[in-house]
């Protein structure tokens, strides 16, 4: 099976739940998908999951995977918290994923890679560069 592999640079906001105490919401911005778990690391990873799935099912349905971003309004609110949060290390974000995600004060933005693989027999054409994902880049909403 031949394979083409590319990785799509997407938005996230994470923040605690506000329906459900304890748990934590990853909204994807490009494709308006939301995924919850019971911990950041697990919102996130369900999120990024999800992002996946859409890439790869709107391509084989010949749709445009971007068609349907988040609404105007999340975007700025990822704005705000680049204008105005602190931008985190790779370290500092590991330990809020590790221990601190408990805090209920918390909102991130996030930009990270999300790896998709196709059979290239469903989507005809050249393949993607993969852009330099070594590191995820990460704020911190201002307090």
């Amino acid at each position: 099976m031949n394979v083409r592999r590319a990785i799509h640079t997407l938005w996230f906001i994470a923040c605690p739940c506000e329906d459900v105490p304890g748990d934590w919401e990853a909204h994807c911005l490009e494709f308006d998908l939301v995924g919850q778990g019971q911990s950041l690391g697990e919102a996130l990873e369900l999120c990024m999951e999800s992002a996946e799935i859409h890439v790869r099912e709107s391509l084989r349905d010949a749709r445009d995977p971007y068609a349907t971003p988040a609404p105007a309004e999340c975007w700025s609110f990822r704005n705000s918290i680049l204008d105005a949060g602190e931008k985190l290390t790779s370290e500092q974000f590991s330990k809020l994923v590790d221990k601190d995600a408990s805090r209920q004060d918390l909102i991130l933005a996030l930009e990270c890679g999300v790896v998709v693989d196709i059979d290239f027999h469903i989507v005809d054409g050249p393949p993607c560069s993969e852009p330099d994902m070594s590191r995820t880049l990460v704020w911190k909403k201002a307090a």
